[in-house]
């Protein structure tokens, strides 16, 4: 089918609007699944009318969404004493997007767009865009993040250039607020260089080795790991919470990490040893 090509294309433009895997899924199904019963003319093609129904689709949704965030970005670090809190389904938080989704026509350099195919998937991107009202950061996705020309975004707004414009105005304000001064521009490191980093934490992790763990650690170091809402930053705090709570003595050979691509960048599964099935289970996204 025609508009199944665009499949890639849709699950990232419903990510970034939501800030959610599972309901980017949803939406992208209820999108193809929707009759088509539009013509296309012009520069008013299979791809922008699919994009016009997923905007219209985002923008339903959301309406009754609670807008997600990431724990540190939402209240002040916890207190590594405490047992981490558990997480709670009032709280909303920004899911990691699989790099193998990424879309192919995305990853080209042309056209060139100010951020790149990594960097627009970034969890701090993806959280400083549910900071923008959410017809703005439509805009602001499809013009800046996905590089279309302006008649294209204006096509799948159903706007006109004025207001296209001024919501692009407002997103831009947002994004130089929430993200370039707020979070940092954070570009991942080379593929090489990353996979050399991601590696020197797994072992100490496995083998609980403490100290070996936070000799690979900047001082400056942000734990995080939804749904639980807790988060710590500083050495000395991490330090804490991971010997009392992550890694505490006789843990050697309760986790098993497994590298994984998401949100631009290498990471980890975290599995934990089920003493009582003798089985490894995912616990979450660190």
């Amino acid at each position: 089918m025609e508009r199944e090509q665009y499949r890639d294309e849709l699950r990232l433009f419903a990510y970034l609007m939501s800030g959610s895997l599972g309901e980017s899924e949803s939406m992208t199904d209820q999108v193809l699944d929707a009759e088509a019963g539009e013509s296309c003319s012009g520069e008013t093609t299979i791809r922008v009318l699919l994009h016009a129904r997923a905007v219209a689709t985002c923008l339903e949704r959301l309406a009754s969404r609670p807008r997600r965030s990431l724990p540190s970005l939402r209240q002040p670090p916890s207190d590594p004493a405490l047992p981490p809190e558990p997480g709670s389904e009032t709280d909303a938080w920004v899911e990691p997007f699989p790099d193998d989704f990424f879309p192919d026509a995305l990853k080209a350099p042309d056209p060139p767009r100010e951020y790149s195919a990594r960097e627009c998937i970034s969890l701090y991107m993806s959280a400083a865009l549910q900071d923008i009202d959410p017809r703005a950061r439509a805009a602001f996705i499809l013009s800046d993040l996905f590089g279309w020309p302006a008649s294209l975004a204006r096509a799948a707004l159903t706007t006109e250039a004025p207001e296209l414009q001024a919501a692009l105005d407002e997103a831009h304000e947002t994004i130089k607020r929430s993200y370039l001064r707020d979070l940092g521009r954070r570009l991942p490191p080379p593929d090489s260089v990353a996979t050399a980093l991601s590696m020197r934490y797994l072992h100490p992790w496995e083998a609980a080795d403490l100290e070996s763990l936070m000799a690979r650690l900047t001082t400056d170091v942000v734990f995080q790991s939804p749904p639980s809402p807790s988060w710590y930053r500083g050495a000395g705090a991490f330090r804490r919470f991971a010997g009392e709570h992550l890694l505490p003595d006789g843990s050697r050979g309760h986790w098993r990490l497994l590298p994984i691509r998401a949100s631009g960048q290498l990471g980890f599964g975290a599995y934990r040893l089920d003493k009582s099935r003798r089985k490894i289970r995912l616990t979450g996204s660190n």
